[in-house]
This record gives C-alpha cells, sequence and structure tokens, in this order.
C-alpha cells in the first residue's frame, strides 16, 4: 500500500510505503500488524506532523491492525 501526503497546492509531502501483515510476518488480508517500508519526507516538512498524518491515513485503510514496526535503516 502507498500513502502520500499531499500540501492545499498538491505538492507532494511525504510518501510511505507499507504492508498489512499475519503474526508470521507475511503480506496478508488477515492482518494484525502493519509493516511500514519505508517512508520519505520532503524537504522542510514538520516531520511529526506528516507522521501524524501517516498514522491516521494507514489507521483508517488498516482498521484491524493492532500496531505497526519497521527496521530504522537511515
Amino acid at each position: 500500500m502507498l500513502t502520500t501526503i499531499r500540501d492545499a497546492s498538491g505538492q507532494l509531502r511525504a510518501a510511505c510505503e507499507w504492508v498489512p501483515i499475519d503474526c508470521f510476518g507475511h503480506q496478508s488480508n488477515d492482518y494484525r500488524m502493519v509493516y511500514v517500508n519505508q517512508v520519505e519526507f520532503s524537504a522542510g516538512g514538520d516531520a511529526r506532523a506528516i507522521i501524524r498524518e501517516v498514522i491516521l491515513d494507514i489507521a483508517t485503510r488498516a482498521p484491524f491492525a493492532r500496531g505497526a514496526y519497521w527496521e530504522r535503516r537511515d
């Protein structure tokens, strides 16, 4: 799944790739967790506000998820 956050003028502020997974870490429609693969931000954005918007979008689109995890690479 892909979440994109745009400002009022349509400029891309952030993009987030995520996948609903089962308890074994496999992509599944019978999911309990969400794996966030990568989040990219535009320069100059408020990271906290953008992350809140991303979380809200994921929570809306994956209502049965109990949590999320990711690897912090960079």
